[in-house]
């Protein structure tokens, strides 16, 4: 699940380049600051500003994400 900054050179590329990304998958949105106020993670908020489908689970090997990930019919997830 890719959410640190340090992500975002190697996903820009992947959308700049002629690869479909067809879902961007990263941790839930945190709480920061004193305010404690849920903040997405810098993946999430490029995923949004390019329109890519999202999915944050708890847990990257839940059922969920399983199916998801079985229903798209990728050849490679990064």
């Amino acid at each position: 699940m890719g959410t640190p900054e340090f992500s975002l050179p190697t996903l820009h590329k992947l959308y700049k380049s002629d690869h479909n990304v067809q879902l961007v998958v990263t941790q839930p949105d945190r709480p920061k600051g004193r305010g404690r106020e849920s903040t997405p993670s810098p993946v999430k908020q490029f995923a949004l500003e390019k329109k890519i489908p999202i999915l944050q689970p708890k847990k990257c090997t839940s059922r969920e994400v399983v199916k998801t990930l079985g229903e798209l019919n990728s050849d490679v997830f990064i």
